[in-house]
């Protein structure tokens, strides 16, 4: 993971919209760069991030951009991360109870590995995040103003 500080610069919004039978899902995206590194910050609300903003951003870097986990602007104090391990719970959770029901059991038991192995992968997107949002924090809080572009 890397974490970036700096003055946001070529500040642009956008949104993205999926969906499918179950739903859509809207995420609000700010694409910027700090110095010469490209930032996309994409998440269900929009980020608080302006044009000259001091940012904190961590994340993974992938093709050149520094695809945000957490961020954090110093200038007017917002911070957000992605989330996760909301739904994957639940899921266990309703199909544990399906499981019982006769009938469903089979499916249940041939369900179950797929399951596990999602609850572990979100789990482990929720602790990056989590830790994506410390490591944002403590960079903003430990640096000096940053005052160049």
């Amino acid at each position: 993971m890397e974490t970036i500080f700096g003055n946001a610069t070529y500040v642009r919004r956008t949104a993205t919209v999926q969906g499918n039978q179950e739903g859509i899902a809207t995420l609000q995206v700010a694409t910027f760069r700090i110095g010469s590194r490209a930032i996309e910050v994409a998440l269900p609300e929009a980020p608080q991030i302006d044009e000259g903003d001091e940012v904190a951003v961590a994340g993974d870097l992938k093709n050149g951009t520094l695809h945000a986990r957490a961020y954090m602007n110093r200038s007017n104090g917002a911070y957000n991360r992605r989330k996760g391990a909301s739904n994957s719970l639940a899921a266990v959770g309703i199909a544990m109870v399906f499981g019982f029901v006769p009938g469903f059991g089979i499916i249940f038991l041939a369900l179950l590995p797929f399951a596990l192995a999602w609850c572990v992968w979100d789990l482990a997107q929720f602790r990056k995040n989590r830790r994506a949002l410390r490591l944002v924090r403590e960079y903003a809080r430990t640096r000096p103003r940053f005052s160049g572009v």
